[in-house]
């Protein structure tokens, strides 16, 4: 139930943030974190400052606890591996988009590009499904076929313009190169 920030350098512990839910996944955005919260079924996403100060929260419906999501200046975007769906919410909590397709088994990992486009990584299916930022077109960019197995998460490098997949057990982390048409 606390959030601590490390510093890296000399990797102590520079700031331990109390929260009263249990925390779930996190993301970060210019100097802020959004972190998953929940309490008997009741998800919600909170941005924080790094002083642990709330500066928004949005309530969202899932059948999934809320590990894997990634907040925008917009909204969130968040998979939910129990309907095998990508959605997209405003703060309000009202849903912007969803998106639903047979090449998603177990979404996990989401990043995004430059552009806003989304990948996310599938456990199950082994691939890696790139997403329109609005929710309605999509590829199959990895696969089996490529060499990928249990791909549980994802990363893009803005500056590369590539993604870093690793595997389930974290035992296995490949670079590719994403080009655009």
């Amino acid at each position: 139930m606390v959030i601590k920030i490390i510093n890296l350098n000399n990797e102590s512990v520079d700031k331990v943030i109390k929260l009263y839910k249990k925390c779930l996944g996190l993301s970060s955005l210019n100097k802020t974190i959004a972190v998953g919260l929940h309490l008997q079924r009741n998800d919600e996403i909170r941005v924080i400052d790094l002083d642990g100060n709330t500066l928004k929260s949005v309530n969202v419906a899932s059948e999934n606890l809320l590990f894997e999501f990634l907040f925008t200046n917009n909204g969130i975007i968040f998979s939910d591996n129990h309907c095998l769906t990508l959605s997209f919410v405003d703060w309000k909590g009202k849903q912007v988009w969803e998106f639903k397709s047979e090449d998603l088994k177990d979404p996990q990992g989401i990043c995004t590009d430059n552009y806003g486009n989304i990948f996310i990584a599938d456990d199950i299916s082994d691939k890696v499904v790139g997403i329109s930022r609005d929710g309605k077109r999509s590829h199959v960019f990895l696969s089996e076929k490529d060499g990928i197995e249990e791909v549980r998460s994802i990363c893009f490098c803005k500056l590369e313009s590539a993604v870093f997949i690793s595997d389930v057990n974290g035992s296995y982390l490949a670079k590719y190169k994403v080009l655009y048409e």
